[in-house]
């Protein structure tokens, strides 16, 4: 049975042109060498850009005397300085976006309990969170998110909320 794939063609077209096989399969190994560094420099670019990014978490609350559920979205931005984060919420009072992080930490509650504690606010002169802000805190042993939104219009230590209730960590508002 004979070769099909007659490889006396790629040796030797006729006399005066003759073809070698090293030829042929170098040239295919150096397209195959641009395309598999093409990949691995768009895989590259794409990770860079991917870790440029910004993060976003989206938290679906519902409040202790409501049905109406609130949504509290966060989103870490990089800056020249480094990452921020920071939180949009919409309340009664109105539409809040881009409130920084202004703390967070861990602390035990009163049981003892360890509690990672975010909260999202604007500092005045005084180094006081003034206007709309709003508290997280995530119980790690309750595995409990809870927040609460104040909104304080006079500069001061006192703090109501005007909103306060139970979150949980959603992929869509």
């Amino acid at each position: 049975m004979e070769n099909p794939l007659r490889w006396d063609f790629f040796i030797s077209v006729n006399d005066h042109c003759s073809l070698d096989v090293y030829n042929i399969l170098f040239a295919l190994g150096h397209v195959m060498k641009k395309i598999i560094f093409g990949f691995a420099a768009l895989l590259l670019m794409n990770t860079a850009q991917a870790a440029n990014q910004p993060t976003i978490f989206v938290f679906k609350c519902a409040p202790e005397h409501s049905k109406k559920s609130t949504i509290v979205t966060w989103q870490d931005v990089e800056k020249e300085d480094g990452w921020h984060r920071y939180a949009s919420w919409k309340d009664r009072l109105g539409d809040h976006y881009g409130i920084e992080l202004y703390f967070n930490g861990s602390v035990p509650n009163d049981e003892g309990q360890l509690e990672d504690i975010y909260v999202f606010g604007n500092m005045n002169a005084a180094k006081m969170i003034a206007g709309p802000a709003v508290t997280m805190t995530f119980n790690k042993k309750a595995k409990k998110l809870t927040y609460s939104i104040t909104n304080d219009t006079v500069g001061s230590d006192v703090r109501t909320p005007i909103e306060k209730g139970n979150c949980i960590l959603s992929d869509k508002g």
